[in-house]
């Protein structure tokens, strides 16, 4: 069983038996670990990546060129349907898949994108080649593009396992990083010497803070190597949007979990003090400091729409009871819209051909059968997509 946010799992002592995990096993490199009970067993819960993986190698098939094509192509249609011109995987997409995903990009309804996880470093050096520093490295005759590479410095707050400098409300715990202070940095200094930016997942503020060390060190600011981002900085504190500001760092916001985990933030996982500055848009913003917004799809476990971003980033509504998290940290429906668009082409190295709609750009276009400039804030969501275009051909319509 795997829990939505991909960061935790449990499985039965059969499948501990197959994954071949000792009852002794620690730490496993890149910070996967497995749950204990009260007695120091095994108790079946898995958590994050490298423990998870453990488990899928041999509960399932390694997809085969025909699946990512089948897959991909429904996909991509669904993307399309909801007002996507482009799609963006960072971390999960392996070297060996480039050759066939960039053949296939030219039929999808979408564009690809993609960043490498560190942990395939080597293998990417390959494809640094392919452009120039600060941009995306456009596949040669495709419209798939690469642009980073990822780590994950911890977990997921729905979880509690997310790594934060105070605990969790009722309780001594504070979560985990996967990596020391020092892995970070290396990771970062390995991703700056292959030739890349560098993506790195935080969802507590602890895990940003050390990540904001690791980039700041390997990377310095501003660094010719192009836009470095965090990704979701759920719990990011004030001082560390300033920092990035600084450092030249970008946030992406995944406003779901606002939309899903508002009340369950304030009432359960932080408090009210705490919730109220989870997924901190509008203080980015105060802070001059730019931002995107996007799904984590299918982690939250929604149907793909970034209008409903937009609804959530300036509404800040939770679904479960309708109140409003951190009323004071909406923004305006234009920020937000800008916030999936041009934000969105320059966080992903593309902003010189996507994101707006200028002479010399590649023609990707929504349009919308309603103004969410003029639209009930609160039904921005269910607008509909009239047609999507990508490249000047219309993909969906």
């Amino acid at each position: 069983m795997l829990y939505v946010n991909g960061h935790v799992g449990a499985a039965n002592r059969l499948a501990f038996d197959r994954a071949k995990i000792p009852p002794d096993v620690g730490t496993l490199p890149g910070g996967g670990h497995l749950g204990r009970g009260s007695d120091g067993q095994l108790d079946g819960r898995i958590y994050e990546q490298p423990a998870l993986l453990r488990f899928t190698a041999v509960a399932m098939p390694a997809p085969t060129p025909a699946f990512l094509t089948q897959a991909l192509t429904a996909y991509a249609k669904r993307a399309a349907a909801a007002g996507n011109t482009t799609l963006h995987e960072p971390g999960t997409v392996k070297p060996e898949w480039v050759e066939h995903l960039a053949a296939l990009s030219n039929d999808l309804a979408v564009r690809l994108s993609a960043s490498f996880s560190t942990a395939m470093v080597e293998a990417s050096k390959a494809f640094a080649a392919l452009g120039p520093v600060a941009k995306a490295r456009r596949i040669p005759n495709s419209r798939f593009s690469l642009y980073g590479m990822k780590f994950w410095a911890d977990g997921s707050n729905q979880a509690r396992s997310a790594a934060q400098t105070k605990p969790y409300l009722t309780s001594k715990e504070q979560g985990r990083t996967n990596h020391s202070a020092a892995e970070m940095l290396e990771l970062c200094r390995a991703a700056k010497d292959a030739g890349w930016s560098i993506l790195v997942h935080c969802q507590g503020d602890a895990a940003l803070d050390a990540a904001l060390d690791g980039i700041e060190a390997a990377y310095g600011a501003h660094p010719a190597t192009g836009l470095n981002r965090i990704e979701h900085a759920t719990m990011a504190r004030q001082d560390q949007l300033e920092r990035m500001k600084k450092l030249g760092v970008e946030p992406s916001f995944i406003p779901d979990f606002v939309h899903l985990y508002g009340a369950a933030y304030r009432d359960q996982i932080f408090g009210p003090a705490r919730a109220e500055f989870m997924v901190p848009t509008a203080a980015a913003a105060r802070a001059g400091l730019a931002f995107t917004l996007h799904s984590d799809a299918p982690a939250a476990g929604l149907p793909i729409n970034p209008l409903r971003h937009v609804q959530t980033a300036v509404t800040r509504l939770c679904l479960i009871d309708g109140s409003r998290i951190g009323p004071d940290l909406a923004v305006s429906v234009e920020a937000a819209l800008e916030a999936i668009t041009a934000s969105a082409a320059r966080q992903i190295g593309l902003a010189d051909a996507l994101g707006t709609l200028e002479p010399g750009k590649e023609a990707d276009l929504t349009i919308l059968e309603s103004d969410p400039c003029t639209a009930d804030p609160e039904k921005i969501a269910s607008i509909r997509v009239s047609e999507t275009w990508v490249a000047g051909e219309r993909k969906f319509g």
